[in-house]
């Protein structure tokens, strides 16, 4: 027997896209696919439960948004992050013609709200709702950690991310519970950090990957009141310092899917786009010292373009539950796009 459970990663590569696109002012070149984007991201947002909500307990979906598509209609926290934020940058680009109002964005916030668990951070599908011992029951051959909800780095930068982005846009909505949010979302962020640097990343290869996701959330956050500044610039130095002693003779960085399942940075043979980008843009994020190291990386993504404008499927860049890889192909050019898209911004306009 044979099941499907899903139908693509439709919502979660436009998400992407599209804040790729509004690195810059480069974005205002392509007006055209960013409406386009932003009707798809109109159209998929989940505006009514399921009919089997109640009946099977369900986590509510008003205002969320999946990782495929409406039809397939799993509400995913960090998809819900990701869509809004997206929604956000488009409105403030003024590029789109706006009919996502504002209460459909303050569902999106309620929704994020209601998915963070008691230890600060945020799981994926559902809060972590039961104890970790039900794992002893997982029939399971080679996925790990399926039986309950976990909070991630990931998912949960994603949500601190957008919750601060909305916050700065309507300051008057639920202010301290959002403020709270975002300092115990910090918390959480902070906890896992490695003694090396890093964070483990359970959604994509993977500690590259997360590493990026948690320099990004404390980047945002500092000097905002949210959490203590110094601690937050501490723990990006070391994040950074991590990044960089893993750049390779090329200038790229490339980092193998073993990582994800042997829990230990796994270094692949050849640097990867993918990898490097995720790379720079945790580095640039942090307007990291070497400037240098940023610019080997930058040259090696232009190196790889090839002459469409693209770039090749090198190796597989996602993961889920430790064990099973997703290639992720839109990866490949959205990372790319947007490293090279946040260097023009920061060192070209």
């Amino acid at each position: 027997m044979k099941m499907c459970g899903y139908n693509g990663s439709q919502f979660w590569d436009v998400a992407f896209t599209t804040r790729a696109i509004l690195e810059s002012d480069i974005g205002k070149l392509f007006t055209r696919t960013l409406q386009k984007s932003y009707n798809f991201i109109d159209q998929s947002q989940i505006m009514e439960e399921h009919p089997t909500h109640d009946q099977f307990f369900r986590h509510p979906m008003i205002g969320s948004w999946p990782f495929s598509t409406a039809e397939q209609g799993w509400p995913v926290a960090d998809c819900t992050a990701e869509g809004l934020g997206a929604v956000l940058g488009l409105h403030q680009s003024g590029l789109v013609k706006r009919v996502i109002d504002d209460a459909r964005i303050k569902s999106a916030v309620d929704v994020i709200l209601s998915y963070q668990n008691p230890n600060g951070g945020w799981a994926t599908y559902e809060l972590t709702r039961a104890p970790e011992w039900l794992e002893k029951l997982n029939p399971s051959e080679i996925f790990a950690d399926i039986m309950i909800d976990y909070s991630w780095t990931e998912c949960s930068s994603a949500c601190i991310q957008c919750l601060i982005e909305f916050q700065e846009m309507y300051p008057g909505y639920k202010n301290k519970e959002i403020h709270d949010a975002i300092r115990k979302g910090l918390e959480f962020i902070i906890a896992p950090q490695k003694q090396d640097g890093s964070w483990y990343g359970g959604w994509a290869v993977c500690f590259t990957y997360a590493t990026w996701f948690g320099i990004e959330s404390l980047c945002r956050a500092r000097g905002k009141g949210y959490f203590n500044d110094q601690e937050m610039t501490d723990r990006i130095e070391t994040a950074c310092a991590f990044l960089a002693g893993k750049q390779k003779p090329d200038g790229g960085w490339g980092e193998t899917f073993e990582s994800c399942s042997k829990m230990v940075y796994t270094e692949a043979d050849k640097s990867q786009v993918v990898n490097t980008a995720w790379a720079l843009l945790g580095l640039m994020s942090a307007e990291y010292k070497d400037r240098s190291a940023v610019e080997k990386g930058i040259g090696l993504l232009v190196e790889r373009q090839t002459e469409l404008g693209d770039w090749m499927q090198e190796n597989i860049s996602g993961v889920f539950n430790y064990n099973c890889m997703i290639t992720y192909s839109g990866y490949r050019n959205i990372f790319p796009i947007w490293a090279l898209n946040r260097y023009y911004k920061l060192f070209m306009c």
